[in-house]
């Protein structure tokens, strides 16, 4: 299991309302439960030499979170905290970049955008960089440009989103980087889990 980046960080925002706080405070509050709960996992699975299986099923659920979609209230922030915590293992993240050619893009998407929206960094930093590559190999370099600000802002050391903002400043076509996608759907299939492209 690979990580790009540890450890919980503040982004430091100031917010009025007692609404905005509350949510913020249980939004850590579940934060604080999933990082407990993905490192009581992994140590039993490390003890148990069951690590791969550890990972692959923490893959396969938050693909079944996206291929079943939002409740209707839309995501809980326990959801979006156990999902935060699960793409900071870069083992898992990086199959998600199979989606934008599923279809199910359009619900990822939702996902990522509402994540980044609402997480303190660095946990931003990985759905917004998932966000800016759907908009990316879909040729909106205004909405990857923006998206990418928020991952950088939340991680400014994170690899992919250093790379892909170059990639974007320097006009490289989007299409250039669907390599990525077909890596990520090979991963999964090593691990037992089948992503079908639909385009």
């Amino acid at each position: 299991m690979t990580h790009d980046d540890h450890g919980p960080h503040q982004r430091g925002n100031h917010h009025n309302g007692s609404g905005v706080d509350g949510a913020a405070t249980e939004l850590h509050r579940q934060l604080a439960t999933a990082m407990a709960d993905a490192a009581n996992r992994i140590t039993t699975a490390i003890l148990d030499d069951t690590l791969d299986r550890c990972t692959r099923d923490r893959a396969q659920n938050t693909f079944t979170h996206i291929y079943t979609g939002p409740p209707d209230e839309g995501w809980p922030l326990a959801t979006i905290a156990e999902l935060a915590v699960a793409l900071r293992d870069s083992d898992i993240r990086d199959l998600m970049f199979a989606l934008p050619y599923t279809e199910y893009a359009a619900t990822a998407d939702a996902l990522w955008s509402r994540m980044s929206s609402v997480l303190p960094a660095p946990y931003g930093a990985d759905p917004a960089t998932l966000l800016a590559y759907s908009a990316y190999v879909n040729g909106d370099d205004l909405r990857a440009g923006a998206a990418l600000d928020v991952a950088l802002a939340a991680d400014d050391e994170h690899r992919i989103a250093r790379n892909m903002r170059l990639a974007v400043d320097n006009h490289d076509p989007g299409a250039r980087w669907r390599a990525l996608a077909e890596h990520a759907r090979e991963s999964a299939a090593e691990m037992g889990i089948t992503i079908t492209f639909i385009k």
